[in-house]
């Protein structure tokens, strides 16, 4: 391990004599190095040896010496366990290359285990059946390695001829060697395998890869009579094997009705497969519809056991649809409400159905569904036409003085396409919410209503005025929205609000260019020169780390977490530590043992300067415009982007026209300049502090 922030290896390899060379890309490889594109470093990039302290070279490494010319096939098989790798490699060739069939069977029964590796490795570059015979007293060896390999050979060709050898390793000590058997016997394709790869399933234990491996090898023999055997078998490892090895056949070869018994089945897995397996068949939402109905209809306050995602899988079919809506429609059952409101949101509908919109409308006035009505009124799709009955209950809601204003704006904001302008009551609301205090979705549904709902220019002028109070993620909206004026005084008054705006570095250059494309030049060049003097340059950033992390005094974590936690920093509203928390940035649950304080300031001011893998942003193009955030859900027909912390767009993959790599995170800048230091030096010791267990993914 380096001490050097400017070593970003990416390749490692063994060299002619023993020792190691490791590539090093340089600077400009930049995903999942935290600091690539800030160190710069001099040397773009190299390749390094690493040899064990105090060894020497061996002579001659490559075998230059060698009078390999003239080698008979006995002395090439003497070179199979030589101890420069490039000699091994070498004599492996010679040997294929002469065909010395007699000199490796020697090898492989009497050589040592390097020569009997090497041996099998030599034999598989050979064709034919004297080749193929050789390689399968490999197979009866003592040493694993020797195994595996002779494993991999049979796979390769598809040794039907090593199918008894091969189902007998099913059963090896070596966890490795069962898996290459599992290959293999799925490469041979004889249903005979079927019955000792399921028993196998069942023995498999908690090793996740041996179990794929042998799916994977069912999947490929593609026998379901025998493979439906699995299905009575006493072990729920290997029905589970069995369910999910015949619904990835081609064609699959699961009986949908047969699925029904297994969605309740007490075994855990087993039930848990069988809902991933319906998950992807929407075209069994009729055959399923009756059990989605009798599971909603005792749905409890809490159910969370999966049935949402069913219901939201399978919302394309009519008969969902229309149970959905029934649900929704009851006011005697709350609970069942809310969880069809939640699959109504997360729904992967094109147009909304028929009922959807009145049904949701009147869960809209209801105490106990309101919430979840708000969710599923802002996600489902509007047309041109809009959706009348549910945007009129939409400002219905926002309307209404006697709710929170929390509620109130995200009402307005769900059903802002039947709102052409903001009287006074409605403007005094989104400017009241869209301060950097109030919750995450309020501020983010405000913005989004003064950016979208066309504003006067006194209207202009009061949100000029709080430029300085809003958040980061909420800047760029706002700024957007004086696009619609060109009156001199309303763009003076956006200049002297950007000037004292933090996050400046999150308004992009094409915001700002449709923002000013009406005033003059005078207000042009002064809003550029302000973006152009936040963002600066890598040489900048990099010396204000450096400053910060000198002057950055000892952070308390306690009050670290409460900033983590606070709305004004939204920190949940993306990242998840443990339980809590949204899933659009990287978890953050032991982040502390995994990033150096200086990657976790780094992340904290600049955030569009590495991207974690899996979290990259990207740039969808439509031909309605463009779409930048985080891919969250690419499955089939459909790809979720999200474009912050609470805003999804739900895109048909037909209306793609290009997928790129993102400059920006979905994560705002400017925390340094919305907080203090001393809040920034908590944050960050709460952050290095983090240093829980090991967690899964929560994607």
């Amino acid at each position: 391990m380096s001490e050097s922030r400017d070593f970003h290896p990416t390749d490692v390899m063994e060299d002619a004599d023993g020792s190691l060379l490791v590539v090093d890309t340089g600077a400009w490889y930049k995903l999942c190095c935290p600091t690539s594109q800030m160190e710069k470093p001099d040397v773009l990039g190299g390749i390094y040896r690493i040899r064990r302290r105090g060894a020497s070279p061996p002579p001659d490494p490559r075998g230059v010496g060698i009078g390999w010319v003239g080698l008979k096939p006995e002395e090439l098989a003497g070179l199979l366990d030589d101890s420069r790798p490039a000699v091994r490699s070498r004599a492996i060739r010679e040997l294929a290359r002469a065909e010395a069939l007699p000199s490796l069977r020697d090898s492989l029964s009497e050589g040592s285990p390097a020569a009997r590796l090497n041996a099998v490795w030599a034999l598989t570059r050979i064709e034919g059946d004297a080749a193929r015979d050789a390689v399968r007293a490999g197979l009866a060896d003592e040493t694993g390695d020797v195994r595996l390999a002779a494993l991999h050979s049979v796979a390769l060709h598809r040794d039907a001829e090593a199918l008894d050898a091969a189902m007998g390793l099913l059963d090896d000590p070596s966890a490795r060697v069962r898996r290459g058997a599992a290959e293999a016997l799925g490469r041979i394709g004889d249903p005979r395998a079927v019955a000792p790869l399921l028993a196998a399933a069942g023995s498999s234990g908690d090793d996740e890869v041996l179990a794929h491996s042998l799916v994977y090898a069912l999947i490929e023999i593609a026998d379901p009579r025998a493979t439906s055997a699995g299905l009575r078998a006493g072990s729920t490892a290997t029905q589970r094997a069995a369910m999910i090895a015949l619904d990835q056949m081609r064609p699959p070869a699961l009986d949908g009705r047969r699925l029904l018994t297994w969605l309740e089945d007490p075994a855990p897995e087993i039930a848990k497969a069988a809902r991933w397996i319906a998950g992807r068949h929407p075209e069994w939402g009729g055959l399923l519809a009756g059990y989605l109905g009798d599971r909603l209809g005792a749905a409890g306050e809490d159910s969370r056991d999966g049935l949402g995602d069913l219901l939201a899988g399978f919302a394309t079919h009519p008969r969902v649809q229309r149970l959905l809506a029934e649900a929704v429609e009851r006011a005697d059952r709350p609970g069942a409400a809310r969880l069809a409101l939640e699959a109504m949101a997360v729904a992967p509908v094109d147009a909304a159905p028929e009922r959807w919109p009145g049904a949701v409308a009147a869960a809209l006035g209801r105490d106990a569904t309101r919430q979840a009505a708000l969710r599923a009124g802002q996600s489902l799709p509007r047309g041109e036409d809009g959706l009348p009955i549910l945007d009129r209950a939409l400002v219905g809601v926002a309307r209404d003085s006697g709710l929170d204003g929390a509620t109130r704006v995200r009402a307005l904001d769900a059903g802002v396409s039947g709102v052409s302008s903001l009287n006074a009551e409605l403007f005094d609301l989104a400017v009241g919410e869209v301060l950097a205090s109030r919750p995450v979705e309020a501020r983010a549904a405000a913005a989004r209503v003064l950016s979208a709902v066309p504003l006067d220019d006194a209207q202009l002028l009061v949100v000029a005025g709080l430029l300085p109070e809003v958040g980061p993620m909420e800047l760029p909206p706002l700024v957007e929205a004086f696009g619609q004026s060109g009156v001199a005084a309303v763009g003076a008054s956006l200049v002297a609000g950007l000037e004292e705006a933090a996050g400046l570095s999150n308004v992009r250059a094409d915001q700002a260019e449709r923002a000013t494309a009406r005033y003059g030049p005078t207000v042009r060049d002064a809003v550029d020169a302000l973006l152009a003097g936040e963002v600066g340059g890598l040489e900048s950033q990099r010396a204000n780390l450096d400053r910060l992390l000198r002057e950055l005094e000892s952070g308390d974590a306690i009050r670290g977490q409460a900033v983590f936690n606070s709305s004004e920093a939204a920190c949940l509203a993306c990242h998840a530590i443990g339980d809590a928390g949204g899933a659009v940035g990287p978890e953050l649950t032991r982040i502390g043992q995994i990033r150096e304080r200086r990657d976790l300031l780094e992340a904290i001011v600049y955030p569009s300067a590495s991207f974690v893998r899996s979290y990259e942003p990207v740039v969808a193009v439509t031909g309605d415009g463009e779409v930048s955030g985080v891919i969250v859900e690419d499955a089939g027909d459909q790809v979720v982007i999200a474009v912050n912390a609470d805003e999804r767009v739900r895109l048909a993959r037909s209306e793609i026209e290009e997928v790129r790599p993102g400059t920006v995170s979905v994560m705002p800048s400017g925390l340094d300049g919305q907080f203090s230091e001393g809040e920034i030096a908590d944050l960050l010791a709460f952050l290095e502090a983090t240093q829980w267990g090991p967690v899964g993914p929560r994607r």
